[in-house]
């Protein structure tokens, strides 16, 4: 007699069907008969975790991952809550919460978007990068997985929330790219040059001319040290930094001043003999609110401004600045230890480049380090990190590699045994000698012969005197 199959995975993708992830897939009508089962094993009065685990269940028996594909999805289950849902006993659900009690609600919510959000958004690309091949791998699985769910009424009270889950892997797929290329060009030419004027010791301490861009060389400028207000000396981590060998900090600097701040030329021109000074400088998180791109008029005095230079200057020359609006935001990321944020809520201005400008977009969050001159400008002395509008931590993030721990069979040393520690180095120094002599004889064939000979001789010697007693 033949085994009775089980009905919840009758409905197994036939070979001749592909994987399900090709372009222009759909899932074949189902008959009435898995109509009929499908409101039986999703019906609404079952418990949400019950009807997501047949869900996940028979969805695997309906695709064809390759083991990059199975890697991601079970990363991105385990973040939502559900270690492994074809095991029965560990039976959890996609939500915020890794260790419940499924039969107690109070323990979970059920947050598609905010799962997705901080997996796609935060957890992934510390992993392999905001351009990284697998974080698009991950958003088209999540979004063919989001939509069977849909597709098949699993959980119709979350319904819009399963749609704000699609619209995320969405914009990772469009976000993400951009913000790789935001942070790898930040803080742009502008910034940099204001570093090297205002924060560096003002001459390179290296050049190195055999690694170069393209045909030209860089340059390594170091920050003066900084006191902080009780007069030590500050900690930063990035106190060196490259720029090209034909950057002209300078120039740039006063190219933007005199086209976007005119009034303020007579102190920029003046600044060989009253320098200008740093009076402030702070860490925070901030939200894009706006991006100002320079216009044709303002792109138009940039080009001018570069046809007056010499044809023969090997300078690099300036391009066109734009804006950033900023304003302060609270960015959680699972560190404690944070700098202090600004102890100004005012929304802030900083001038950047229109080739870095074509990336950040309304939304994202940045850490930054912003310096204040003694006239009012601020400028981004460097750039942290760079974050999608959809970002969001994720605190089970931190616990995902986390094991019980399992009870120490050593005893520990006390007052009645104080020797046990050290009698328990020397096993322990026993077992490494041990184990070292074991490679070693694996090497060597010749010393393992030796040592068995040997070990055959005392086998005997203990024979002898046992015959003896």
């Amino acid at each position: 007699m033949p085994p009775k199959k089980d009905p919840k995975r009758s409905a197994a993708l036939h070979r001749n069907r592909g994987s399900g992830f090709e372009d222009g897939f759909a899932d074949p009508p189902i008959t009435p008969s898995e109509y009929l089962l499908e409101r039986d094993i999703y019906r609404p009065s079952l418990p949400f975790y019950s009807r997501i685990k047949d869900c996940i269940e028979r969805y695997l028996s309906r695709r064809r991952l390759t083991c990059e594909q199975h890697e991601l999805f079970m990363k991105y289950l385990a973040l939502g809550g559900m270690e492994n849902p074809q095991n029965p006993p560990s039976v959890a659900a996609v939500t915020k919460g890794k260790w419940f009690d499924p039969d107690i609600p109070g323990h979970w919510d059920v947050d598609f978007s905010g799962v997705v959000a901080g997996f796609l958004g935060c957890h992934l690309p510390e992993q392999y990068g905001y351009n990284g091949e697998e974080v698009q791998v991950a958003a088209e699985l999540i979004v063919n997985f989001l939509k069977y769910v849909s597709h098949h009424d699993v959980c119709p009270e979350y319904a819009e929330d399963l749609k704000k889950a699609i619209q995320i892997c969405g914009l990772a797929l469009a976000e993400l790219p951009s913000v790789a290329y935001a942070n790898n060009c930040m803080p742009g030419d502008f910034n940099v040059a204001c570093r090297v004027l205002f924060c560096s010791t003002g001459k390179p301490t290296c050049s190195n001319e055999g690694t170069d861009i393209g045909r030209v060389g860089i340059v390594l400028y170091e920050d003066k040290q900084v006191k902080d207000s009780v007069g030590h000396k500050a900690l930063y981590l990035d106190t060196a930094f490259l720029v090209r060998a034909d950057f002209d900090a300078e120039h740039v600097f006063k190219t933007t001043m005199r086209i976007w701040e005119p009034e303020l030329m007579d102190r920029v021109d003046s600044m060989a003999l009253e320098p200008l000074r740093v009076v402030h400088t702070f860490t925070n998180s901030f939200e894009v609110i706006d991006i100002v791109l320079p216009d044709a008029t303002i792109a138009e005095q940039y080009r001018r401004a570069e046809s007056k230079r010499s044809e023969q200057s090997k300078v690099r020359p300036a391009g066109p600045v734009g804006y950033l609006v900023l304003k302060p935001a609270t960015l959680q990321d699972g560190w404690d230890r944070r700098a202090a944020p600004a102890t100004s809520e005012d929304i802030i201005s900083v001038y950047m480049d229109q080739v870095v400008l074509q990336y950040p977009q309304r939304g994202m969050k940045m850490r930054l380090t912003i310096c204040e001159l003694d006239f009012g400008m601020k400028f981004i002395k460097g750039a942290g990190e760079v974050f999608p509008t959809f970002y969001e931590f994720l605190p089970q993030s931190l616990m995902l590699q986390w094991k019980t721990p399992r009870p120490h069979k050593r005893p520990p040393p006390s007052a009645a045994d104080p020797e046990v520690a050290e009698e328990l180095e020397e096993k322990e120094r026993e077992k490494d000698e041990q184990e070292v002599l074991q490679e070693q004889r694996k090497q060597d064939g010749e010393l393992n012969r030796e040592l068995l000979e040997l070990e055959e001789v005392r086998r005997m010697e203990k024979s002898m005197e046992k015959l003896r007693v």
